[in-house]
């Protein structure tokens, strides 16, 4: 019996149309995958990758913030990633990113009209330059936590003020008797007299009981008395009460009463606010035309990616900034902050300067920042109107950082308290503080700064 002619070529043919059938779904499926998963993929390793970098650069950004404080001498290396990795054979490979440091002249300046510096590099100026107040019936000083400057100073003193006294009492924070210190003029022969000088303690035993002799009834005015002077052991006594404290200056007549009061005083104090870092007190060395300017550059990365926005990093003045294609925002602050204490407004102004060489690197792999802090300097201070500036790129930035800070302030409005103003390359804030009177200090400003050398390797 014969086979039928065509059976060969159609089991032939069957196998060459399940093959294209099969050809077809595999092709079918790989340009699903490219065009449907792939560009997926690639755009969630490259947003990993920017996630990455991100959090590196916030470490150095955090690493430069603690050689402000001069808390390492070494230098620290900070690695930073620069390619993200490549899907598969289908796509192209992202462009690795350039870390670059670009050294430079971006100006950080800061100015006061007048400025009442307390302490400098470690230096304390507190006790100079002191504002007397004067002592009328009782005067009450609170919310004292520690008490760096205490002065008393008698303008008129002779024999005609026999009687008269000068005492500060100290009361701890549950309104209890801490201890007092008394001045007391008394006579001390037909025409002699002299200061007695008593300290208590807070269960009012007498510590101290000292006489100064003055003869032939002349005066001797002014006369200071530094009542933290340990031979008088009013220092221990404040330093033994239960913060905060309360100081109260009254002047009396302890033989007569006040009518026959003939004394006058002053008193100067400088000590710490309970509940802030705010040194209170007009005491110091007083700068006019205050200005100090520092010349610094910035860390960049600039990444280009292939499906997810190209981005780029930056770290100056002491901010981790981010800018793409339809904006810019901080993702690290720099070191500004502002609050109140009472009607004292209080500023932190923290700026690191980067110095070093130029240097460049794109590839694969992690470049390495090294970071290393050459100098630091601190100053604390009182001023009647500060003006910050920094030279930027994204001025808007600042400003809006500025904005953001100060309108929180209770009684805070622009620009009445504050200011700011930007150039295409600056942003400057204007700080007035509460107090309309251009004579008063109103401001606390705590500056730090440290010019940090950086070294990028590749």
């Amino acid at each position: 019996m014969s086979r039928h002619p065509f059976r060969a070529q159609e089991d032939g043919v069957s196998v060459v149309v399940g093959g294209i059938l099969i050809l077809g779904l595999l092709v079918a499926t790989l340009v699903t995958i490219e065009v449907d998963y792939v560009p997926i993929w690639q755009k969630d390793r490259e947003a990993a990758h920017m996630r990455l970098v991100e959090a590196q650069l916030a470490a150095l950004k955090s690493e430069v913030d603690r050689q402000i404080d001069n808390r390492t001498s070494v230098p620290i290396a900070n690695p930073v990633s620069l390619a993200a990795t490549s899907t598969n054979i289908f796509d192209r490979n992202t462009p690795p990113g350039v870390f670059q440091f670009v050294p430079g002249n971006r100006l950080v300046a800061l100015s006061a009209p007048k400025l009442l510096v307390q302490a400098e590099n470690g230096t304390s100026h507190i006790g100079l330059s002191e504002t007397w107040t004067g002592i009328s019936g009782a005067v009450n000083v609170e919310n004292v936590a520690a008490t760096y400057s205490l002065r008393l100073r008698l303008t008129s003193l002779n024999q005609n003020h026999a009687g008269d006294a000068v005492t500060i009492t100290a009361t701890d924070k549950n309104n209890a008797f801490a201890g007092d210190l008394r001045l007391l003029v008394s006579t001390a022969g037909a025409n002699d007299w002299r200061i007695n000088i008593r300290t208590r303690d807070a269960t009012s035993t007498v510590l101290v009981d000292n006489a100064l002799f003055f003869a032939n009834d002349q005066s001797q005015a002014p006369y200071w008395v530094d009542a933290l002077r340990s031979d008088y052991r009013f220092d221990k006594v404040l330093a033994s009460a239960l913060a905060p404290i309360r100081l109260t200056f009254a002047v009396a007549n302890v033989d007569s009463g006040a009518s026959n009061l003939d004394i006058t005083a002053d008193y100067a104090a400088t000590y710490l606010q309970s509940g802030t870092q705010v040194v209170v007190g007009s005491s110091g060395v007083e700068r006019t035309d205050y200005l100090a300017t520092y010349l610094g550059g910035l860390l960049d990365y600039r990444a280009t990616n292939n499906r997810f926005p190209s981005q780029e990093f930056r770290i100056e003045h002491g901010g981790l900034l981010l800018a793409q294609a339809d904006g810019a925002t901080f993702r690290v602050n720099p070191g500004f902050h502002a609050s109140l204490a009472g009607s004292t407004t209080v500023v932190t102004i923290t700026v690191p300067t980067l110095t070093g060489a130029q240097a460049s690197f794109q590839g694969a792999g992690t470049a390495v920042a090294y970071t290393n802090t050459v100098s630091t300097g601190r100053l604390t201070g009182q001023a009647n109107r500060l003006v910050y500036r920094v030279d930027t790129e994204h001025p808007s930035l600042w400003t809006t950082l500025w904005n953001d800070e100060l309108a929180a302030l209770a009684g805070y409005a622009s620009p009445t308290n504050y200011e700011t103003a930007v150039t295409a390359t600056t942003a400057t804030l204007t700080l007035h503080g509460l107090n309309a009177d251009p004579n008063q200090y109103d401001l606390y400003l705590t500056f730090r700064q440290a010019n940090i050398e950086v070294d990028v390797k590749g």
